[in-house]
């Protein structure tokens, strides 16, 4: 039975598919390094806006990739209806999105490269908190390690798509959790948590 101030504090459970394994992490340092992510994130998207206006392109829409390593990098703007491609840019056709231009040496130095270049690394749960690997490398997958802090929770969630249980020995080694920081969850916690939670938020005529 989990404790009901460690339940309290995961917060609301996400819905969709259930992770393969769990884990949260109430340490104070991970719990700042968290919380200073978030301020950095806000930060480099009200300057993603920025830049995505100045260049005709969708202030809205931040296209990321995320990588295996836990980085995440922007690919692009996404291109305003009716606009035509801007100076100094192109329409990369592989991922339907607005890059600029590297045709050149001039463009390559531009400012609209050197501008996109400060914004291409996003700012990561990981960069700021440790003791979680980034992902774990089956013998034919790689999952990677989601970090985040659910609705109105109070500690780091981390979820991966694979059982780290179930994976060869030998590269179970090169997942090393620290469990001073992290703790893992069974997933029947997950579970017995989000129908408890969907069973409170129901009408009462529905439960």
């Amino acid at each position: 039975m989990i404790d009901t101030e460690i339940a309290n504090a995961i917060g609301t459970i996400p819905g969709g598919g259930a992770p393969a394994a769990w884990w949260y992490s109430d340490d104070a340092d991970n719990i700042a390094g968290y919380k200073r992510h978030e301020i950095a994130r806000n930060e480099w998207f009200a300057r993603f806006q920025t830049f995505a206006e100045t260049h005709q392109g969708k202030s809205d829409e931040a296209p990321t990739w995320s990588s295996w390593d836990g980085s995440i990098t922007l690919k692009g703007l996404v291109t305003k209806d009716g606009h035509a491609i801007p100076e100094g840019w192109r329409f990369d056709h592989k991922t339907s999105l607005m890059v600029p231009s590297r045709k050149t040496k001039a463009d390559r130095e531009s400012n609209v490269s050197k501008e996109f270049a400060a914004l291409r690394r996003v700012p990561a749960p990981r960069d700021y908190m440790t003791g979680m690997p980034a992902s774990l490398w089956g013998d034919h997958t790689i999952s990677p390690v989601e970090i985040s802090m659910l609705t109105g929770g109070t500690v780091v969630i981390a979820f991966c798509g694979s059982d780290p249980d179930r994976v060869n020995p030998g590269r179970r080694r090169y997942f090393p959790v620290d469990e001073s920081k992290w703790h893992r969850l069974p997933l029947s916690t997950f579970h017995r948590l989000r129908d408890g939670q969907r069973s409170s938020a129901a009408p009462a005529g529905a439960r």
